[in-house]
C-alpha cells in the first residue's frame, strides 16, 4: 500500500471524563507492528501486553484496547508511532525481487520520516527567518540547578541563573512591586545616600522612635520646645540614669499618671517636701511591698479611716504598745469576742480551774482538758443536729452516752456499768460471777437458781460422760450419766434374748416328757 504523508500525521489524543470508563482507543494513522506504538495515560508511558493489546497495522490503521476511568478533573490517553530506526528486507543485485516488499519498505520509510517530523516539529528550535546561531546546550557541570538563559548579544542558548535565586525573586515578589510603585522616593534617597549611611549607624534609635510614633504630635513638639532650657537639660542628665529610667516606665501607666494630677497642688506638694527625709524614705521602703500595698487597699476606705482617726489618741496607741508584745507573742491577758472566732487551731498551754464555766486546758500528763459546769451536766458534746452524744452529770464522773457505743478493742472497767439494754452478738467470756436480776433463753426466762450444781441429787443437773452416743439408754455411773447399748441394757437387767428364750422352753419340755 502507499501512505500519504499528508495525511499521516503519527499521533493522535483522546480526553476521558471524570468518573468516565473507555476501553477502545482508534489508532488513526498507518502502522506495521504493535511495537510501533507508544501510549500513554496522564503522561505516564503504559507497556504493552501488562496495560494494553493492539490489533490492527501491517500497513494499516487499528485499534489499543485498554480500560481507563477518568481521574479527577478528566485524564488524557496520547498514541504516537516510532519506528524503529532499521532495515530487514534485502533486494538481490539483479534480476526479479518482490515488489510488494519494496512497497512496504518505502512506506516504513515514510513512516519514519513522518515520526522524526513529528518529533522535530515539537521541540525547542530556531525559526527559520532567525541568524544562524549555536543551541547547543552548556556542560552539564556548568547547567545543573540553573534555569536557561540565552546570551544578550548573541542569543546563544547558556546556564542563567540558579533556580534557588529565581525561587527567592519569586517569594518577594510583592515587595518587589511596592519598590517599583516608589521608584522616584527610591532615586530620592539614592541622592542621599551619605545620611542614609549615618541614619544605618543608629538603627535602634530608629526603631526605638518608631515603637513610639503615635505619641509624636504637634503637642508633644510642642512640649519638647518649652523643656529646651539649659536647666531642664541638666536636670533630664540627672535623671537620666538606668534605675530612675526603670521607675519612670514604672510609673508610665495612665492610672498613675491620673493620680500625679491629683497630687500636683500646693498642699501635697508642701507635705511631700514634709515627707522627704531619709527616715521617713526608709518607713516607706519597708512598706513598700506587694502585701503591704493590697492591705492599704482594702483600708483606703472611708469608714475605716474614720475609725483610723478615731484610734490616732496617745492612749489607745499606747494600748497598742502593749499589745504588740514581742514579734508573735503579743501581751493579751483578755479576750471578749462577741461573734464567731475563726483560726487554724487553738492551743491552750495551761490547766483548768474546778470553777471554770467552759474552759479548755492542757498539760503534759493529762493532754487536753476540757471543763464545765452546768445545772444538768459539767460537758456535754452535741452533733450537727443539736442532738445529745456524751453527756458528763454535773459533780459526778458517770458518763452517758446516748447512742451506740462501738468498741474495735477491750473495754475494761473498774466500777459498776450500768446498761438499759445490751446487745451482745459475739461470745461472752466472764472469768467471775455474772449477776442478773432477770435472764432469757431464746425468748424465754430462766427462773431456776442462779447457780446450777451438776449431779445426781436432788436439783442438780445431770452431766452425761463421754460413753453416751446416739439411741442409747441411760444409767447413773456416780455422778454423771453414762449410755448403755441394748445388749449391755439385757445385760444389766438379767435379761435374755427371745430366741434364748423359746429354746430354753423347747428344752424344758422336752425334759418334761
Amino acid at each position: 500500500m502507499t501512505i500519504s504523508v499528508s495525511n499521516n500525521t503519527p499521533r493522535v489524543s483522546y480526553a476521558v471524563s471524570q468518573g468516565a470508563t473507555t476501553t477502545s482507543f482508534a489508532v488513526n494513522f498507518e502502522f506495521f507492528a504493535e511495537a510501533d506504538l507508544n501510549v500513554y495515560v496522564d503522561g505516564t508511558l503504559k507497556t504493552l501486553t501488562t496495560h494494553y493489546s493492539v490489533s490492527g497495522g501491517d500497513g494499516s490503521t487499528g485499534t489499543v484496547s485498554m480500560s481507563v476511568t477518568g481521574a479527577t478533573g478528566g485524564s488524557t490517553v496520547v498514541i504516537t508511532r516510532d519506528i524503529a530506526l532499521e532495515r530487514t528486507t534485502d533486494f538481490p543485485t539483479q534480476g526479479a525481487f518482490n515488489i510488494s516488499s519494496l512497497n512496504t519498505e518505502l512506506d516504513k520509510l515514510v513512516a519514519i520520516d513522518a515520526d522524526v517530523d513529528d518529533t522535530i516539529g515539537r521541540s525547542v528550535r530556531l525559526q527559520d527567518s532567525d541568524s544562524a546561531v549555536s543551541m547547543e546546550l552548556p556542560l552539564k557541570a556548568d547547567r545543573v540547578g540553573t534555569v536557561l538563559g540565552f546570551n544578550a548579544t548573541t542569543g546563544a542558548a547558556e546556564a542563567g541563573p540558579t533556580i534557588a535565586n529565581v525561587s527567592s525573586l519569586a517569594a518577594i515578589t510583592a515587595n518587589i512591586t511596592t519598590v517599583a510603585g516608589i521608584s522616584a522616593n527610591v532615586t530620592t534617597v539614592a541622592g542621599i545616600q551619605a545620611n542614609v549611611t549615618t541614619v544605618a549607624g543608629i538603627a535602634s534609635a530608629v526603631s526605638s522612635v518608631a515603637g513610639v510614633a503615635s505619641l509624636i504630635t504637634s503637642d508633644f513638639v510642642s512640649d519638647l520646645n518649652t523643656l529646651a532650657t539649659s536647666a531642664i537639660v541638666e536636670d533630664l542628665n540627672i535623671l537620666a540614669t538606668s534605675d530612675i529610667v526603670s521607675d519612670l516606665n514604672t510609673l508610665a501607666t495612665s492610672d498613675i499618671v491620673a493620680d500625679l494630677n491629683k497630687l500636683a497642688t500646693d498642699d501635697i506638694v508642701s507635705d511631700l517636701n514634709t515627707l522627704a527625709t531619709t527616715d521617713i524614705v526608709n518607713d516607706l521602703n519597708t512598706l513598700a511591698t506587694s502585701d503591704i500595698v493590697t492591705d492599704l487597699n482594702l483600708l483606703a476606705t472611708s469608714a475605716i479611716v474614720e475609725d483610723l482617726n478615731l484610734l490616732a489618741t496617745s492612749s489607745v496607741i499606747a494600748d497598742m504598745a502593749s499589745l504588740a508584745g514581742s514579734g508573735g507573742s503579743p501581751n493579751i491577758t483578755a479576750l471578749t469576742a462577741s461573734g464567731v472566732i475563726t483560726g487554724a487551731t487553738l492551743e491552750a498551754t495551761g490547766d483548768t480551774s474546778a470553777g471554770d464555766n467552759a474552759a479548755i486546758g492542757y498539760t503534759s500528763a493529762e493532754g487536753l482538758i476540757l471543763t464545765g459546769q452546768g445545772s444538768t451536766n459539767d460537758v456535754t458534746i452535741k452533733n450537727d443536729a443539736d442532738n445529745d452524744v456524751i453527756e458528763i452529770p454535773t459533780g459526778t464522773t458517770n458518763v452517758t452516752i446516748a447512742g451506740n457505743l462501738g468498741v474495735g478493742g477491750t473495754v475494761t472497767g473498774t466500777g459498776t456499768s450500768v446498761f438499759a439494754d445490751l446487745d451482745i452478738s459475739g461470745d461472752v467470756d466472764v472469768d467471775g460471777t455474772l449477776e442478773a436480776d432477770a435472764m432469757t433463753l431464746n425468748g424465754t426466762s430462766i427462773t431456776t437458781t442462779a447457780t446450777l450444781s451438776t449431779g445426781i441429787s436432788n436439783g442438780n443437773v445431770l452431766v452425761a460422760n463421754a460413753s453416751v452416743v446416739d439411741n442409747d439408754f441411760l444409767r447413773v455411773d456416780g455422778t454423771s450419766i453414762e449410755g448403755r447399748s441394748a445388749s449391755e441394757l439385757l445385760s444389766d437387767i438379767g435379761g435374755t434374748t427371745e430366741a434364748t428364750a423359746e429354746a430354753n422352753s423347747v428344752a424344758l419340755a422336752i425334759a418334761l416328757g
